[in-house]
């Protein structure tokens, strides 16, 4: 499975949800390739309160460097994961035959809710098949599927962020698992305080 997140900047949401979305799929012995990209320039490193955000979580981006999106890197994704709906509209323009793997987070993880757990017979692109003609039914208001972009702000908004990236993709992660086997623990991680 090939996996594509994006994001603006590629500095923050998408290197924050490449990693953790690569720790999920190992803890669940899915193999996957999962990459991310942005619509600004390449070679920027994630900003220091995404890098801090994963420490926390014990995970390392400080290395990552950004990439712009190419049409290639969308047309060769099984699945490519948009933040926004804005983020959805670009990427349908750079690479319109790849609309049916083109999906909002949010709206990923709901029609994996919908199509069901993989099955063990199933290989992985059928069951993402599956996943990609439940995409018609509509899951939600667009907007309310936003996943918000915390540059500028907190430490605490970060932390927030990366509960929420965590929470939809260890969800889009159970879907994907045909072991049903539970994944190894991960210390749990809450976040009390309010953005600054």
């Amino acid at each position: 499975m090939n996996i594509l997140i994006v994001c603006t900047a590629n500095q923050c949401r998408s290197p924050m949800a490449e990693a953790l979305l690569r720790q999920r799929f190992t803890q669940r012995g899915i193999v996957a390739t999962v990459g991310s990209a942005g619509f600004l320039v390449d070679g920027m490193p994630a900003l220091p309160n995404a890098v801090a955000a994963m420490h926390e979580r014990g995970l390392d981006i400080s290395t990552h460097r950004s990439r712009v999106v190419r049409a290639d890197m969308i047309k060769n994704a099984d699945v490519t994961i948009a933040m926004t709906h804005h983020h959805v509209s670009d990427l349908t323009a750079l690479a319109p035959q790849s609309v049916p793997t083109i999906f909002q987070l949010r709206e990923l993880v709901a029609c994996t809710e919908t199509a069901g757990h993989r099955d063990p017979a199933q290989t992985v692109q059928e069951w993402l098949a599956v996943v990609h003609r439940t995409k018609t039914l509509g899951v939600a208001d667009e907007q309310t599927r936003d996943i918000a972009d915390p540059v500028g702000q907190s430490l605490i908004r970060f932390l927030q962020t990366e509960a929420e990236l965590d929470d939809l993709l260890t969800r889009f992660a159970d879907r994907a698992n045909c072991n049903r086997q539970p994944a190894r623990a991960v210390a749990p991680f809450s976040v009390s305080s309010s953005p600054s």
